[in-house]
């Protein structure tokens, strides 16, 4: 015969084993809920321009996403520096410190990165920041989630 302690333990793993299994086809249900309702298309969002917390202007996103059976199927995000100029690998180039001409490069290949990560997770909640370009990863959040919106018809 179990005692008080040991019966109490096998209901509580067991509730917990439940709950857990619960919960785990209640998100996966949501999950496919939301991509449900893309409508298929083309969607292009434009970010307001970003300010640091040092109160400096980074520039604003482009970010585009295509909606393909409900899914995101590609994407594309471009920054720009407040005056409207296309960020490349030339932008900072005046830059003489090498750490910040370093930082600069990686911020500007993030893009890319961030684009295809969305791609191949299909969820933006699970784009990797890149270590270096945390600004550019708020800046694509923000133009994404406006694009998926369009695509939710909000």
């Amino acid at each position: 015969m179990l005692n008080r302690g040991a019966l109490r333990c096998a209901v509580a793993g067991a509730l917990t084993l439940t709950l857990m299994a619960c919960g785990g086809q209640t998100n996966e249900t949501a999950a496919t809920t939301d991509a449900a309702t893309y409508k298929d298309g083309t969607y292009t969002a434009t970010t307001d321009v970003f300010t640091g917390a040092d109160g400096r202007d980074f520039g604003y996103g482009v970010a585009t996403v295509t909606i393909t059976d409900g899914k995101i199927s590609a994407c594309t995000f471009e920054t720009y520096t407040p005056e409207g100029d296309l960020i490349d690998e030339n932008t900072y180039s005046y830059l003489t410190d090498e750490n910040l001409l370093k930082m600069a490069a990686e911020a500007n290949k993030a893009n890319g990165l961030y684009a295809q990560d969305l791609v191949d997770k299909g969820d933006l909640s699970q784009v990797d920041i890149i270590s270096g370009a945390t600004e550019t990863h708020e800046i694509f959040d923000a133009g994404i989630t406006m694009a998926l919106e369009q695509a939710k018809g909000q």
